[in-house]
């Protein structure tokens, strides 16, 4: 109960002490907020706080696709060998295998060195004579003796003649003086025909330089033969005078095939008029196996 201060009219009386605070009255309704006022300045950023605890792990992510790979290292080097393990127990043995085809027999050996001789057998009984063999040649008559005195002339007897005693030696010759030769006869018909050939020893394709002639010739035959392989192609070339390194002219109108066992000729010519003093060449073009030698003849008449 608050204290009542009661005013007199006389003279003013002391005042008395404050009485006690009474019990707030209840809340009266919120009222309206007001505006928003304007945001302050940013402060300035305090310290970063402790880190917090690790949280736990997250479960593993899809694998991702296999990157391409990289270029081989260098090879490092060789690290020592290390030592052997030991053996491990041999395995059983195989079947065996059928057995390979027999060898060829080998060379004989040497003969062995004889045995000592075995002591001699007792003699056999003596054989039977043997059939008279024929009768040997008359020996040679011995030389004639001295002559005697010629007897009278007896009767004839009937033995045959004696075989004749060989021939005696030639005696020396005599040393008779040759005489003077005879006068030289007249020379007989010669001949026109000229024959020119090639020999040659493991043919290769290529030229093969021939004579020159000194006359002036018409070829008539070309005749080859081979030996081994199977056959060789060639021509004969006619080269001028001034200059047999220069291809000249062929005497055949195309290759001519020489073969073994039978050879092979040809009497037809595209150029058989040879000039004096020309080269003769020898062109081989093709050869088919192996072929050791070839010979080449060609007849000729001098103009």
């Amino acid at each position: 109960m608050p204290y009542v201060v009661a005013s007199g009219g006389g003279g003013g009386g002391a005042t008395g002490p404050t009485g006690p605070t009474g019990p707030d009255g209840a809340s009266g309704p919120t009222g309206p907020s007001g505006p928003d006022g304007a945001t302050g300045p940013t402060g300035p950023t305090g310290p970063d706080g402790a880190t917090g605890p690790t949280g736990p792990t997250g479960p593993d992510g899809a694998t991702g696709p296999t990157g391409p790979t990289g270029p081989d290292g260098a090879t490092g080097p060789t690290g020592p060998t290390g030592p052997d393990g030991a053996s491990g127990p041999t395995g059983p043995s195989g079947p065996d295998g059928a057995s390979g085809p027999t060898g060829p027999t080998g060379p004989s050996g040497p003969d062995g060195a004889s045995g000592p001789t075995g002591p001699s057998g007792p003699s056999g009984p003596s054989g039977l004579d043997g059939a008279s063999g024929p009768t040997g040649p008359t020996g040679p008559s011995g030389p004639t003796g001295p002559t005697g005195p010629t007897g009278p002339t007896g009767p004839t007897g009937a033995g045959e003649t004696g075989a004749s005693g060989p021939t005696g030696p030639t005696g020396p010759a005599g040393a008779g003086v040759t005489g003077a030769s005879g006068p030289t006869g007249p020379t007989g018909p010669g001949t026109n025909v000229r024959l020119i050939s090639w020999t040659i020893n493991s043919p290769i394709t290529g030229g093969i330089a021939g004579p020159r002639i000194s006359q002036a010739m018409t070829a008539t035959r070309v005749s080859a033969f081979i030996v081994d392989g199977t056959t060789l192609d060639f021509n004969i070339e006619e080269r001028a005078s001034a200059t047999p390194g220069t291809a000249g002219t062929d005497l055949l109108g195309g290759e001519l095939r020489a073969v073994p066992t039978t050879g092979v000729s040809t009497s037809g010519f595209s150029n058989p008029g040879l000039a004096a003093d020309n080269w003769l060449w020898v062109d081989l073009s093709v050869i088919s196996g192996s072929v050791t030698q070839v010979q080449i003849s060609l007849d000729t008449t001098v103009d």
